[in-house]
């Protein structure tokens, strides 16, 4: 695994590290947006944080990538959480909520790790079948 930050890189150079890129892992946010130059038949793997959920990403498999997600178990609640009568609610209706819970810093617990060990392990599988299927390319 390589980590990339891709701030302040050229967008040319960000595309050449996605094309080649098996796996890309990242937070919910435009950093997932380099996916588009990922090829078909490879992996997003997208972190939620704590009470937020979103579909932007899902429909990658439109486009030939296998789509996994991990909802983040633990975060700070926002501050009026308690008005509505789930977080899901209080997303849905109450914008700063949803900037609470969208742009809050994520945590990764041991429980966490697993899970997206977890999702690792499938996204590997899924891999291996695509390369045995002659969809992508395998380079040591």
């Amino acid at each position: 695994f390589e980590v990339v930050i891709f701030d302040g890189i050229p967008i040319t150079e960000q595309e050449e590290i996605m094309k080649d890129a098996a796996i890309a892992i990242g937070v919910h946010g435009a950093n997932l947006v380099n996916c588009i130059f990922q090829p078909a038949w490879t992996v997003v793997l997208e972190l939620m944080p704590y009470g937020f959920d979103h579909e932007m990403y899902e429909e990658g498999g439109a486009a030939g990538l296998k789509y996994f997600k991990h909802y983040v178990r633990t975060g700070v609640e926002y501050e009026d959480r308690h008005a509505y009568t789930s977080t899901e609610e209080c997303v849905r209706k109450d914008v700063k909520c949803k900037v609470h819970y969208r742009d809050h810093s994520v945590t990764l617990t041991e429980e966490d790790l697993d899970g997206i060990a977890g999702l690792l392990g499938q996204s590997f599988t899924w891999l291996e079948s695509a390369v045995e299927l002659g969809l992508i390319g395998y380079q040591e």
